[in-house]
């Protein structure tokens, strides 16, 4: 069986080196590192534990989301910055969602 080679749209530059391999191909683990990362993006995307407009807090962040992508989620705390949390993160970590329509524990 002979596979396709992959390609990627990489949403930013290799400025040190370390994601391109010294053929200009990425390599292993950072290929891996990648499907993680689209595979979170996937999985927030399907279940909808958070939306954009939700408010909510991870970790020390808390705010309102302002946009979902398959790779990271935006989060605006309101002081005019913009909080960028990788979507790995979320899925593995807590997130309290302040938005949601059930308010009974």
């Amino acid at each position: 069986m002979i596979r396709e080679p992959r390609s990627y749209k990489l949403a930013f530059i290799d400025l040190d080196d370390t994601l391109l391999g010294p053929t200009k191909d990425i390599d292993r683990t950072n290929l891996r590192a990648l499907t993680r990362l689209r595979k979170a993006g996937v999985q927030i995307a399907i279940s909808q534990p958070i939306r954009i407009g939700d408010r909510v807090s991870f970790e020390e962040t808390e705010g309102r989301v302002t946009d979902i992508t398959l790779s990271y989620t935006y989060v605006d705390p309101g002081d005019g910055s913009s909080v960028v949390i990788p979507n790995q993160l979320l899925t593995e970590g807590i997130v309290h969602n302040h938005s949601t329509e059930d308010t009974v524990a």
